[in-house]
């Protein structure tokens, strides 16, 4: 799968195949496969629901960060979700655009 890798943290990193749009978390020292995401391959009403959407990741992302804060609150923590939250509404505003527009879920720009 390594066609790109990111090191994420000090005991993870990202791998990634761009073309197949799919992610999987391992551990730096490790072997294995902790975490794996596949977005979704194409539009929905042209190839159906195949995968995940960002706004999926980011629903993950905002639910742990507030869990985590719930424990050790954290001025950074607040500070990723409320630029989480940002990220969610602009995406929100893209799809409400392209439903206005007719063209919600198909290739068409």
């Amino acid at each position: 799968m390594i066609l790109d890798a990111s090191v994420t943290s000090k005991y993870t990193r990202v791998e990634f195949d761009a073309d197949k749009k799919e992610y999987e978390i391992r551990p730096v020292d490790q072997y294995g496969v902790v975490a794996s995401i596949r977005f979704q391959d194409g539009a929905v009403k042209e190839a159906g629901v195949n995968g995940c959407f960002v706004e999926d990741v980011l629903a993950v992302a905002i639910h742990r960060l507030q869990a985590l804060d719930r424990g050790l609150p954290s001025h950074y923590n607040e500070v990723a979700v409320r630029h989480l939250f940002a990220a969610q509404g602009a995406l929100n505003a893209r799809t409400a655009e392209r439903l206005e527009r007719g063209v919600a879920g198909t290739s068409k720009k």
